[in-house]
């Protein structure tokens, strides 16, 4: 699509009448009287004779014999009512639409020009006019020439483009677009009924109408020929730069060309070159170095012939400058075409915001690389979106970019300091963590997490509840005021921060009755709005059947996998797990299994690496046994306060494994603070400890106590050794 451009700012008074008399002049433009009453009210130039004079024609070195009459359909969308506020308008194809109108009636001397715009943009008008009219007339009248010009939006599915119409709901929405192949098809009468015709498309991913590639060749006025000039390829958007004009950079360019510089052949021996006369591969050479060098290469026109046999001859253009020299035209100003005599209209360099636009449709398409480069720019303009979607862009590296912590940091502060709360949330979080190069900062992640929620950022008040609820960066633990922050961050927005709450209400905690089929609801309505933890939450209680639903082991593991997607590590890792079993429809795949859980280990999935640490102890998935490496990772897990890993690496002290020398006081605390969080093996190992009187005293009474303990958890060791 376009890249929207700035709102003109207008001299009020008297550009105002100006441009109220022009669409009087419109209003009353002949109609042809053979036309049904539906398709009349488009023409907005209309003579039935030839326009062109013989002198026009003699400065070009042409007569009257070469060339019959002149007709044009332009069209384009520059209004889009049901798209987002940000994408509703498109001013340069307002531009554009206006300034071929004006240009081609003024200086090419059509005889006919129909304008389709926004709504009647449809596959029926252009049916009428492509199919019917238009051909009807360039048969009637022989040699006669036909330029097609379009700008507007364009959206690409595969190989395939597509004109988004002015009712489009999205950057998506097929069912309100127009097949660039449909049309291709619908232009072949005009192919076959032109002498010389040529189509001008000026939207992203515009290069899907071309047929064939024709080179770079002379080609010469007098003969036949068909052509297009696409604003770029098929993977390309389309640009606007408010530097070159107001409207797009492709219709902006070719009126600067025809101004003189794309008139190029033949090199006279005095003076300028050129005959007076443009053709296709001369516009088509002119355009193709112009933009290339505005966009750095990420647009670049393309040519094709569209005549079925290859054409001889082409459309051509006049050279306006040799017009306005012998006194047969009046100057266009070539920084601002379509708008001469109208009185001085200012410019200004794009807004912050209307940079933001473009990098928010970059990202849109996925074009990363882009958007960040238009985000950067934006965000040192003063657009605080814009730095805090540079830091998101460093933080999370997508489309294969360089993950920069630092910098993310950098823009994450910048975001924050002009005023945006996702920013303060981003950059409370890498003082919690200590990344980025910030040394850790509890205090400070706080003050930033308040800040945020402060301002209506609901990850800011759900870390902000996360802090109350291990009471941390100054902060005296409360649950309950945990769940009023979690309750708030949930309520902030679009669902994607309902997981905290959604846990409070499966726990029980902070004042909250147990409600698993509230915990549910909650979860989904975050996986639904792209939480990816919440996903991995939910999968769990499919897989366990909690919360009112039936257990469904396939939903859980394509929960699990939607998760571990979206780059959640312990969806990673309930997936690695599933493999490792072959829950639901999966086999039983050992070697995927332990590819996850490395892959959720990286990503500091505390459990993910315990998981990692058993596969090296017993050499799961092919891995060949190492006790040291495993030994490390359930090290690295237990200092994450993972409490498998924390049992495991009392196992480890216990029999003084993976070159530790067997120490059971450090087993009896490792397997202690496991079981304190929660887990049943190292409930059962440290009462195996009570048993046997190994770094604490014997006390069977004890050891009991904590096998029932592990027991009611789930482990069956333990419910045996109770029986024993």
């Amino acid at each position: 699509m376009l890249i929207p451009a700035a709102n003109l700012k207008r001299i009020r008074s008297f550009l105002s009448l100006a441009l109220a008399l022009l669409s009087a002049q419109a209003a009353v433009a002949a109609q042809p009287q053979d036309v049904p009453a539906q398709y009349r009210k488009f023409f907005v130039h209309y003579v039935d004779r030839r326009s062109l004079s013989e002198k026009v024609l003699n400065l070009a070195g042409l007569t009257s014999g070469d060339v019959g009459r002149s007709f044009a359909l332009i069209a384009g969308v520059d209004t889009y009512p049901n798209l987002p506020r940000q994408d509703r308008s498109l001013r340069p194809a307002a531009v554009d639409l206006q300034n071929l109108e004006r240009y081609l009636r003024d200086f090419e001397y059509f005889d006919e020009i129909v304008v389709l715009r926004n709504e009647a943009v449809t596959d029926d008008n252009f049916k009428y006019f492509l199919q019917a009219y238009f051909p009807e007339r360039l048969t009637k009248f022989p040699k006669s020439r036909f330029l097609f010009a379009y700008s507007g939006h364009g959206i690409q599915e595969g190989p395939r483009g597509y004109l988004l119409q002015s009712n489009a709901t999205s950057f998506s929405d097929k069912a309100n677009s127009i097949s660039l192949e449909v049309l291709r098809t619908l232009y072949g009468e005009i192919v076959d009924s032109a002498y010389q015709s040529l189509a001008l498309i000026n939207a992203c991913h515009s290069g899907a109408f071309e047929k064939r590639a024709f080179g770079r060749r002379k080609l010469l006025p007098r003969g036949p020929g068909a052509h297009v000039i696409t604003a770029g390829g098929t993977r390309e958007l389309a640009w606007h730069d408010e530097r070159v004009g107001p409207g797009s950079l492709f219709f902006e360019k070719l009126f600067a060309g025809l101004e003189g510089p794309a008139d190029n052949e033949p090199i006279q021996s005095q003076g300028p070159p050129g005959d007076g006369v443009i053709t296709v591969p001369e516009l088509w050479a002119y355009l193709s170095e112009e933009i290339q060098l505005e966009t750095d290469q990420r647009q670049n026109p393309l040519a094709s012939d569209l005549s079925s046999n290859g054409s001889s001859g082409s459309f051509f253009f006049l050279n306006r400058g040799r017009e306005v020299r012998a006194g047969i035209a009046q100057p266009w100003d070539s920084k601002r075409p379509g708008v001469r005599s109208l009185g001085t209209i200012s410019h200004p360099e794009p807004s912050p915001q209307e940079l933001a636009s473009k990098g928010d449709e970059a990202f849109k398409r996925g074009h990363f690389g882009e958007a960040l480069s238009r985000f950067l720019e934006a965000c040192n303009s003063g657009s605080a979106h814009s730095c805090w979607h540079a830091g998101d862009i460093y933080h999370t590296g997508p489309g294969g970019l360089t993950v920069d912590q630092t910098k993310a940091v950098e823009f994450d502060r910048k975001a924050c300091d002009k005023g945006d709360a996702r920013g303060c949330a981003a950059l409370g979080f890498m003082y919690d963590k200590g990344q980025g190069g910030l040394a850790a900062d509890s205090v400070t992640a706080v003050d930033l997490y308040r800040k945020a929620c402060d301002a209506g950022d609901g990850r800011g008040c759900s870390n902000l509840g996360v802090s109350y609820a291990k009471g941390q960066g100054g902060l005296v633990a409360d649950l309950v005021k945990a769940v009023e922050f979690y309750r708030k961050a949930c309520d902030a927005g679009d669902g994607k921060d309902c997981s905290n709450l959604g846990m409070s209400y499966a726990n029980g905690q902070g004042g909250l009755a147990a409600d698993p089929v509230k915990a549910a609801e909650l979860y989904r309505t975050a996986c639904d709005a792209g939480e990816a933890l919440s996903c991995t939450n939910l999968g769990f209680v499919y897989e366990k059947g909690r919360g009112g639903l039936a257990p469904d082991q396939d939903k859980a593991v394509d929960l699990y996998r939607k998760a571990c997607d979206a780059g959640d590590a312990l969806g990673c890792t309930n997936l690695g797990f599933a493999y490792g079993r072959g829950q639901g429809r999966l086999a039983v795949d050992q070697g995927k299994a332990v590819e996850l859980y490395r892959k959720a280990c990286d990503a500091d999935d505390a459990l993910g690496c315990s998981n990692l640490g058993v596969a090296y102890e017993v050499g799961q998935g092919r891995l060949a046994v190492d006790q040291v490496k495993a030994v490390e990772l359930y090290r690295k897990a237990c200092d994450a306060d993972d409490p498998l890993g924390c049992s495991n690496l009392g196992s480890a002290y216990n029999g003084g494994k993976g070159g530790l020398t067997r120490d059971w006081d450090k087993a009896v605390k490792l397997f202690q603070k496991a079981c304190n969080a929660g887990n049943a093996q190292g409930c059962t190992n440290l009462g195996n400890m009570y048993t046997w009187g190994k770094g604490v005293p014997r006390d069977t009474a004890k050891a009991a106590e904590l096998y029932k303990t592990g027991c009611n958890l789930g482990e069956p060791t333990a419910c045996k050794k109770l029986k024993n």
